[in-house]
């Protein structure tokens, strides 16, 4: 059954004037700037509102008359959305039919009915509900079944509510994609086709997305380290700056002068006592010059031994004193010697 739209056209009439009769039939009822009373249909719109209306909805009859179905229906939505009437759902409802936009369509009839109620004509009930009954062939009615509940559930792109749904989702014939998306997890996607007055049940699993560690943070190369400045070279230390040779030699110097002192006291004494007529006396002097003698010599020796040494510091080059390396080459080394029986110098290869 073809349910044309005609009975709306006394709507667009009613806009301009408004007739006492019609408020007993399906056709809106006059506007408020005439006397209808407020909420029912569009009566509580604006004056300028509803003439937009009104010419919104002669706009749309015209294209109807043209099979313009597309620029009907947005003319028709338009009028509904400035002045809305429940007369207006059944002129939505059948151009979304002719656009085979059958689940819209079937909402737009349903609406009409539910917000005409009593107000709707029988002939005008029986047509809206003829062309519910049409529409079942070409309509399918899809559960769908997500793994994880608060999910976004969205049909061809357009969203129908959070997992889990109460009610199948009723779609028309055709191919479709649905989807569903949820925070932390990868997003699901089945495509199917429809031929009509189907049941079916199409299931989506998320997969829970890992959770990557972020890397560590890289932290910056150390600044480079400047070398230390090259030692100072230090200039080797000369045979003369050898205070310690020196020192040695000067004392060793000194003692030998005071035994050469004695030695030659004893002598001039051991003189005096060859020429004392006196025994006594003459052997006292040869006491005093053996003491003499003895004392002499020892600090002879002794002032010998330190003059040596300290020649020998001298002589040897300032480094001498390091330990050579112990590579099997032959090292030479001195010593010298101090004893009663005179000096000496030690020499080890």
């Amino acid at each position: 059954m073809d349910a044309r739209p005609s009975v709306s056209l006394a709507w667009l009439a009613l806009l301009a004037a408004a007739a006492p009769a019609a408020a007993q039939s399906d056709a809106p009822t006059a506007p408020a700037a005439v006397g209808a009373a407020p909420g029912e249909g569009g009566a509580g719109a604006a004056p300028d509102a509803q003439a937009e209306a009104s010419r919104s909805f002669e706009i749309g009859m015209r294209l109807m008359e043209e099979q313009n179905w597309a620029g009907a229906l947005a003319a028709f939505q338009r009028a509904y959305d400035l002045a809305p009437h429940y007369a207006v759902l059944f002129n939505i409802g059948y151009c979304q039919k002719q656009l085979q936009r059958y689940p819209e369509a079937l909402e737009a009839f349903q609406r009409y009915l539910s917000e005409g109620g009593d107000r709707i004509r029988p002939e005008k009930r029986a047509e809206a509900e003829q062309a519910i009954a049409d529409l079942q062939i070409f309509l399918s009615r899809v559960r769908i079944v997500v793994s994880v509940d608060g999910a976004q559930v969205f049909v061809d792109g357009v969203p129908r509510g959070t997992s889990p749904l109460a009610e199948p989702l009723v779609l028309g014939a055709g191919h479709h994609v649905v989807e569903a998306r949820a925070a932390e997890h990868r997003d699901a996607r089945a495509e199917f086709d429809l031929g009509g007055a189907e049941e079916r049940e199409v299931t989506l699993a998320l997969e829970r997305l890992v959770a990557v560690a972020p890397p560590p943070p890289v932290e910056p190369p150390p600044p480079p380290v400047e070398p230390p400045p090259p030692p100072h070279p230090v200039e080797p230390e000369e045979w003369y700056d050898d205070w310690l040779g020196w020192t040695l030699g000067g004392i060793g110097l000194g003692v030998a002068g005071v035994g050469a002192g004695f030695l030659g006291g004893a002598a001039v004494k051991a003189s005096k006592a060859e020429d004392e007529p006196d025994i006594q006396d003459a052997h006292a002097l040869l006491e005093e010059a053996t003491l003499g003698d003895v004392i002499g010599g020892g600090l002879l020796i002794v002032g010998g031994g330190l003059l040596v040494t300290g020649i020998i510091l001298l002589a040897i080059p300032p480094d001498a004193d390091e330990t050579p390396p112990d590579d099997g080459a032959s090292a030479v080394a001195w010593q010298p010697l101090v004893g009663p029986g005179g000096l000496g110098l030690a020499v080890t290869f």
